[in-house]
């Protein structure tokens, strides 16, 4: 089962109990949802579970009965009698603010636009979730709408439809909450952490290699000025302190600046300049 369907699973195992509540739902839904005439809807779904659902809340919301059909492995909800304030809204394209009455209202009204238009990304791939419309003036209204709960929500055109999209994990984390599915925005919390951590060390290990390839080049510019002076015969010339920093580089050429002043009984900024003199020294012959 793909993450989007394991949460729109979860959504419609929760019932809404207030009246003012079902109401928005089933108004957001018939708005929303994909119909085939203004004066005849039918709704289209692909779990069973989901059309019974629907009904029942049509059924409590308004009173109406709708019946059942299968064609194609999908489920349609037909609709002979549609109340008269959905079918305003329907034919004017408009949402109707005054439907969301309680504190409630807002995330059952957010539900069922998410049933009805609405998709997310598996959070393993990307955070992204989207509402899909096909009016831009609802598009713009439904934006209003729900900025108070996502202020990072955006508004785009994307191939003559409206798109409203998040796309931080903290906004699908409230989103999933608000529409219940909070199993499912736990899982967006486990997936950031470990992600996180991930990246973390990565970012560890990045430093970590960059790091040694630094000190790799570095001594391997050190090993190649020795072997100059060396060829030369020129090691021997050099004061007593240098030609001891340049042999004992020579000879324990993976040791770092620090381990070899600890082994020299020198300060790592003495050997250090005194690595860099030895440089200078070779590249003059």
């Amino acid at each position: 089962m793909s993450f989007y369907s394991e949460v729109k699973s979860e959504m419609i195992s929760t019932r809404s109990k207030r009246e003012c509540c079902r109401h928005a739902e089933g108004y957001a839904y018939m708005l929303l949802g994909k119909y085939k005439t203004k004066s005849n809807v039918k709704l289209r779904f692909s779990s069973e579970d989901e059309a019974n659902y629907i009904r029942y809340l049509f059924k409590k919301s308004f009173g109406i009965s709708c019946s059942i059909s299968e064609i194609d492995e999908k489920f349609l909800l037909n609709f002979d009698l549609i109340p008269e304030e959905i079918l305003k809204a329907i034919l004017n394209d408009r949402i109707d603010k005054n439907i969301l009455v309680c504190d409630n209202c807002l995330p059952a009204f957010l539900k069922f636009s998410f049933l009805s238009c609405g998709k997310i990304s598996d959070p393993t791939k990307e955070y992204h979730a989207e509402f899909v419309f096909k009016n831009e003036k609802i598009a713009f209204v439904f934006l209003q709408i729900v900025s108070s709960l996502f202020p990072l929500a955006r508004l785009i055109e994307r191939k003559n439809k409206y798109v409203v999209y998040i796309k931080d994990s903290e906004s699908i984390e409230n989103l999933l909450t608000a529409i219940d599915a909070p199993n499912n925005s736990l899982h967006i919390m486990q997936t950031t952490i470990l992600k996180n951590i991930r990246n973390h060390e990565n970012r560890l290990n990045n430093f970590a290699n960059a790091n040694l390839k630094k000190t790799t080049d570095s001594g391997f510019k050190y090993l190649q000025a020795i072997q100059k002076l060396e060829e030369s015969n020129e090691l021997n010339n050099l004061p007593d302190n240098l030609q001891k920093i340049a042999i004992s580089k020579r000879d324990n050429f993976e040791m770092s600046l620090n381990e070899l002043a600890e082994m020299l009984k020198m300060s790592r900024s003495t050997v250090y300049r005194g690595l860099n003199k030895i440089v200078k020294i070779s590249e003059k012959i």
